[in-house]
């Protein structure tokens, strides 16, 4: 699909031609959902947001769905609509759920289908972000309450993962208008 990867937005290089989609990936609090339809936007292409899509055909939120089935069963869900997406979707932006990159096939349907961005932030700044939500994702829940150890963990659990994409975007200090159009300079 495009041969050329960027690893960082800050990198020059030319712009990534024959993108099918792009897909943005990075733990909860990276700005997926909100930088997702910016881009969209911008490129005159349609947003999705895979949790959406999930809890749209499951007729549940994510957090019922793994209080009721559990985390496999969501994460088989995630995959199927991922390969829908992959195979038969173009001109995409689509936010990932944050844990979606850890699955080798989803990995290769991404990979193959578009662009993967990793929108990279700092586990303190991603608790301040969530900090303000009323709905904490399933996996950042813990005895103390400290969501940003907790978001350190997954990090460490998925660094290897998130750092496959090929685009990583810093975007402490950036706001969601300034990535959009980092990631938007790239795609022609």
């Amino acid at each position: 699909m495009h041969s050329t990867r960027f690893k960082d937005a800050s990198t020059p290089g030319p712009p990534l031609r024959s993108i099918a989609n792009v897909y943005l990936t990075g733990l909860s609090g990276s700005g997926k959902s909100t930088v997702g339809p910016i881009l969209a936007t911008r490129l005159g292409w349609t947003y999705v947001d895979t949790d959406r899509l999930i809890e749209g055909a499951a007729g549940m939120t994510v957090a019922e769905i793994f209080s009721t089935f559990g985390e496999d069963a969501f994460r088989r869900r995630e995959t199927a609509i991922i390969e829908q997406i992959a195979t038969a979707s173009r001109q995409r932006v689509v936010a990932l759920g944050g844990g979606a990159i850890i699955a080798p096939r989803n990995r290769l349907f991404l990979r193959e289908s578009g662009l993967v961005v990793y929108l990279k932030a700092s586990p303190h700044r991603l608790a301040e972000r969530l900090a303000t939500r009323t709905e904490i994702r399933p996996l950042l829940h813990t005895a103390d309450g400290d969501v940003a150890r907790r978001l350190a963990r997954l990090l460490d659990e998925r660094r290897d993962f998130y750092e496959e994409a090929d685009l990583t975007i810093e975007t402490d200090g950036l706001t969601a208008d300034q990535i959009a159009e980092k990631i938007a300079a790239r795609i022609a």
